[in-house]
C-alpha cells in the first residue's frame, strides 16, 4: 500500500524523543513492555523510529496538549484544517510476532479539542480498503497520504471511509477544532514481541524524519567521497611533480 506523500512538505531531522524536538515518548503512553527509540535501521531515509511491545506511542505536542485542553494551557498546533495532510511510512519488521494480526500496524492519531470535548481522528491500516491485505508484505514499506481513511474516535470507530479533507467538508465545524497534538505508535495488545519502524511523519506541512545523531545524509556521504576522491588525485598529482622534479634535477 504505497501512496505518494506531500513532497512540498519542510523536512525536519528529529534524533530525539526527550521532548525538546517536540516528540516525546511519555512513560504513560508505553506500556506492557512497550517502548520507542530511533534507531539507524533505514525504511526510507537513514534511520526510522522503532516501536515494540503490548504498547508504544510517541507523540508531539506533549501531554498537555495531547491529554489536556489546550485552550485552557495554551498549548495548540493550530487547527484541524490545516492537517489534512497527516500521513507517514512504515514498516513492520520481519522479526516481528504480533498478538493481533500478523500485519497489524502502528496507527497515526490527530489530537483535537472542541472547546473541552476532545476527539481524535485516527488512521489504521485495518481500515483501508482491503484491510491488512492492502498493505505490503512484511519487511516492505508502507506509505499513507492525504487520500487514506481515517475513522473518528467519538463516533465509535466507525469506518466511514473518509480522508480528514472529506471529513471537513462533511463536518465543516471540525474546521476550527483545535488541535493538541498528534501521535503514532502501536496500539494495546500487540504483544511483548511486536516491532515495526516509522519514519516520514507529515503534518500541517512539515515531515518528521527519524534518524540517529550524527549520521550524514546520503548526499553529505556522496560529497565526502567525493573529497577523499579528489584528495587522492591531488596527492597522486603532487607525487608524480616531485618524481619528475627529482628526475630532472638527477640529470642536470
Amino acid at each position: 500500500m504505497i501512496f505518494g506523500s506531500a513532497a512540498q512538505a519542510n523536512t525536519v531531522t528529529v534524533t530525539t524523543l526527550d521532548g525538546s524536538q517536540g516528540w516525546s515518548s511519555p512513560p504513560s503512553e508505553n506500556t506492557g513492555g512497550g517502548s520507542a527509540t530511533i534507531t539507524a535501521t533505514p525504511i526510507d531515509g537513514n534511520g526510522s523510529m522503532a516501536v515494540t511491545g503490548d504498547r508504544s506511542r510517541v507523540a508531539y505536542g506533549g501531554l498537555i496538549g495531547l491529554f489536556g485542553n489546550p485552550t485552557v494551557f495554551g498549548n495548540n498546533l493550530g487547527t484541524v484544517s490545516q492537517f489534512a495532510d497527516l500521513s507517514f511510512s512504515y514498516e513492520i519488521d520481519p522479526t516481528s510476532v504480533s498478538a493481533l494480526d500478523p500485519k497489524y500496524s502502528p496507527a497515526l492519531r490527530l489530537v483535537f479539542w472542541n472547546g473541552v470535548v476532545k476527539d481524535e481522528l485516527v488512521y489504521e491500516a485495518a481500515y483501508q480498503p482491503g484491510g491488512y491485505s492492502s498493505e505490503g508484505a512484511i519487511g516492505s514499506l508502507n506509505v499513507t497520504d492525504s487520500n487514506s481513511f481515517f475513522y473518528l474516535k467519538s463516533e465509535n470507530n466507525v469506518n466511514h471511509a473518509m480522508s480528514i479533507s472529506s471529513w471537513l467538508g462533511a463536518n465543516p465545524s471540525l474546521s476550527n477544532d483545535i488541535v493538541g497534538g498528534f501521535y503514532v505508535g502501536v496500539g494495546s495488545s500487540a504483544g511483548s514481541s511486536y516491532l515495526a519502524h516509522v519514519d516520514d511523519v507529515i503534518a500541517n506541512g512539515t515531515k518528521y524524519n527519524f534518524e540517529v545523531a550524527g549520521v550524514p545524509e546520503p548526499a553529505s556521504w556522496a560529497m565526502m567521497i567525493m573529497g577523499f576522491g579528489v584528495a587522492g588525485t591531488m596527492l597522486r598529482s603532487n607525487k608524480r611533480r616531485l618524481a619528475n622534479s627529482s628526475t630532472r634535477v638527477a640529470a642536470a
